[in-house]
């Protein structure tokens, strides 16, 4: 089974493709956001597909949240120890989706760039030493 606390994993249900993060109970719960320009953010639906045990009157706690990632872009991940941080998403070929760990000066000159603009080049120049 994958351990989707180390690492962004991708599955297809119900046809659509996206992540899967894992929250233990006693953490917030995981979320992700499409980052736009301008400051703006658009929370990414998440469906929980796997929930911890209740004991007694306790409330219900997400474990396993499939998040569908639709558009390329920036995204940002939050409440995960190790996963926590911004992502450049792309499409790749046959449609598939991959991702970049971004740093935040890189999130800024991305979120800056004009529509249309192939992210992933610009990337590329970015890391260019």
């Amino acid at each position: 089974m994958a351990d989707y606390r180390k690492t962004l994993t991708f599955e297809v249900i119900g046809g659509e493709r996206g992540i899967f993060l894992q929250c233990n109970k006693s953490e917030a719960v995981s979320q992700v956001f499409r980052l736009l320009p301008k400051g703006a953010a658009q929370a990414v639906l998440g469906e929980v597909k796997v929930w911890h045990p209740r004991k007694g009157d306790e409330k219900a706690k997400p474990k396993n949240i499939h998040f569908v990632i639709k558009d390329e872009g920036v995204y940002e991940v939050t409440n995960q120890p190790k996963l926590a941080g911004f992502y450049l998403f792309t499409k790749a070929s046959g449609g598939r989706m991959t991702y970049l760990a971004i740093s935040s000066a890189e999130r800024t000159a991305l979120l800056a760039a004009p529509a249309g603009a192939n992210l992933e080049s610009m990337l590329t120049a970015l890391r260019k030493p």
